[in-house]
């Protein structure tokens, strides 16, 4: 159950940075946010860092900068994705991670899905794809197609490798604080912070504070858990988005299609915490 109650919070968490995240790539120069957001991201967890045992085998050193790399380029594709579409459309390919999480995992012998749970992640993953059928209609193009399946690839990846280094006994401060300070320096030589006004920071940050939050909670979740049933839930995130997005419009009509499609989502998930 608690694997459920941190994979749930992490979608929240995921959905309201998402939303955050595409305000500031329709006002700001998108690519040059994010070393920035990176390095919020990273002094969220940084004043813990005194106070952790660190684990930098060559081994982890070398997962760690994996890891990293995953981040980078996830993060490449998501923010391309937010230029073209919405908050929820982009947080859609979070819905795909799943099954890739399930391939990666199986081998590595993370993964012992009871038939019901892989039913229930089943009926998840539909209800989240037929709910938004719109997030994917204008992808037609390659270049989309390609950051739809970059981002729930490495979404996914991220998380298989978060459970590889928690099963090594490395921290979930250091995990997190590692990849993201990589990715903070790299950004930030290769594409430095120009025409971010100063007066954005408090919205940079709260937008930092979720995605950390995120990040953190599916560690947690993942040293705990399943990956794929931690993904599964993480993937209602776009479900979440777009009830941010209604609100936001103070629009809160929805079709039959999304109305159906949700009540599947709940109805998985339940499964999901019963059984596990």
């Amino acid at each position: 159950m608690i694997v459920v109650a941190l994979s749930a919070f992490a979608a929240i968490a995921v959905a309201a940075g998402q939303v955050l995240t595409k305000d500031m790539v329709d006002r700001l120069p998108p690519r040059r946010l994010i070393g920035v957001l990176f390095a919020l991201n990273a002094s969220m967890v940084l004043p813990a860092a005194p106070f952790i045992d660190w684990s930098m085998t060559p081994g982890v050193v070398a997962i760690h900068v994996f890891s990293a790399v995953l981040l980078a380029v996830g993060t490449l594709f998501t923010f391309d994705l937010f230029v073209h579409g919405t908050a929820s459309a982009t947080t859609a390919a979070l819905a795909l991670s799943p099954i890739p999480a399930a391939v990666m995992a199986v081998p590595l012998g993370l993964e012992r899905l009871s038939p019901v749970q892989f039913i229930a992640c089943a009926v998840v993953l539909t209800g989240v794809l037929v709910a938004l059928p719109a997030a994917f209609s204008a992808m037609n193009r390659v270049r989309a197609v390609v950051a739809v399946v970059g981002v729930a690839v490495t979404g996914a990846a991220i998380t298989v490798v978060s459970r590889v280094l928690a099963d090594r006994g490395v921290s979930t401060v250091e995990i997190y604080l590692v990849r993201t300070s990589i990715c903070a320096f790299a950004f930030m030589a290769i594409l430095p912070p120009r025409g971010i006004p100063v007066r954005t920071t408090p919205l940079l940050a709260l937008r930092a504070a979720f995605i950390t939050t995120q990040f953190v909670l599916v560690i947690e979740a993942v040293r705990r858990g399943s990956p794929v049933i931690v993904q599964t839930l993480v993937a209602t995130a776009p479900l979440v988005a777009l009830t941010m997005e209604m609100a936001r419009r103070r629009s809160w009509s929805a079709s039959p299609r999304v109305v159906v499609s949700s009540l599947l989502v709940v109805v998985g998930v339940v499964v999901v915490a019963l059984v596990g």
